[in-house]
């Protein structure tokens, strides 16, 4: 059973890992309502790195942002930060896990192996943490720009509001996937494996020095 969880728990962690990545480098976090485009055929997207500008008959543009990290947007320096230190965390996570488990060969102990799993679960939690930051952090500017942007345009005013992407939804579902990866890892790690359990028999299932001595004295 704990061999099992240990498993569920690595392949959740990399579903989560690759489900961060894809939304982090994608540029899909926002894009704009079509409700206030003028021309149906223009579409307007953005993501962590990039802006994009694509049309009807396939063609699009793409443009980084023309501005230092620091001279960007709170939210936007914010996510990046956070996204980031996510993947991180998670690469941390994964290796930590490969070596902690049971049928992982090598010289580690089976102590020391239950408290790479436990380190792996710690560090997985932090990444799980830290996309949901990015991805809430950027989703929440976004809802307040569209409910500042619907005031003016409800003035008359021409404006663009910009609405959730898929990218947003993407980095919330694997920093869920990361955060209940990382509590199966913790699970795993609680106990002690058959291997920790002091062996009070030698080599071929006879009795140790000790157990010969209690037996005397019984």
């Amino acid at each position: 059973m704990c061999l099992a969880a240990q498993y569920v728990a690595l392949f959740g962690l990399l579903v989560g890992f690759a489900l961060s990545c894809g939304a982090v480098f994608s540029p899909y976090w926002a894009r704009n309502d079509q409700e206030d485009t003028l021309r149906d055929d223009i579409s307007m997207h953005k993501g962590l790195w990039i802006e994009c500008r694509s049309l009807t008959t396939g063609n699009w543009d793409c443009d980084d942002y023309n501005r230092f990290f620091i001279n960007l947007p709170l939210d936007l320096q914010g996510a990046r930060g956070f996204s980031i230190g996510s993947m991180f965390l998670s690469l941390i996570s994964l290796g930590m896990l490969i070596a902690g488990l049971e049928c992982c060969p090598g010289s580690m102990k089976p102590k020391i192996k239950r408290k790479a799993r436990l380190f792996g679960g710690l560090s997985g939690a932090g990444a799980g943490i830290a996309m949901l930051v990015a991805a809430s952090w950027y989703g929440a500017a976004l809802y307040n720009n569209y409910t500042q942007a619907t005031q003016f345009a409800i003035q008359g005013y021409s404006v663009t509001r910009w609405v959730f992407g898929e990218s947003l939804f993407l980095g919330w579902v694997g920093g869920a996937v990361s955060l209940v990866s990382s509590g199966l890892a913790f699970c795993s790690a609680c106990g002690r494996s058959e291997d920790e359990y002091p062996d009070v028999y030698g080599y071929g299932g006879q009795p140790s020095k000790a157990a010969a001595i209690n037996e005397a004295y019984v």
